[in-house]
């Protein structure tokens, strides 16, 4: 019934407010802060479709758990959270700039550090293949 149907657009559209497509969508917003800094951010996709919430992602600690709790989900999704997460955290995050900072002439403790990241990163799904696969590819070319 197309009364039916304006009546439900029109109650959605009063609830909602104007939404495009690609909004309703956007399961990660990666940017750049304006301190130049990255900034991640994902949709909670327990929460979807009744509530759109960003969870942020300073750190690998929060990649790990959106990715642990299935806040969110596809393979190919938590292999970019855990990816775009240790750079946000390895860019951003206090604590770890002042460690890096404290390397800056030993390239081994700062791979050391990377590894031990992306080690518990492997944690968050210790079955997800795309995640292994993309933090190994990423380590190949922290190495090289």
């Amino acid at each position: 019934n197309t009364n039916n149907n304006k009546s439900v657009y029109n109650s959605l559209y009063y609830k909602y407010g104007t939404m495009t497509a690609s909004q309703n969508l956007q399961s990660l917003i990666y940017k750049k802060k304006e301190d130049g800094n990255p900034a991640l951010s994902v949709l909670d996709q327990l929460l979807v479709p009744h509530e759109k919430v960003y969870i942020d992602i300073p750190d690998v600690e929060a990649a790990w758990g959106v990715i642990r709790s299935m806040q969110i989900r596809g393979a190919p999704l938590i292999a970019i959270v855990a990816c775009l997460g240790l750079a946000v955290d390895l860019a951003s995050r206090d604590e770890t700039v002042k460690e890096l900072d404290g390397m800056k002439d030993d390239a081994d403790a700062i791979l050391a550090l990377i590894q031990k990241k992306t080690d518990y990163l492997r944690t968050s799904r210790p079955t997800a293949v795309n995640l292994f696969n993309a933090l190994d590819e990423l380590a190949n070319i922290v190495a090289n």
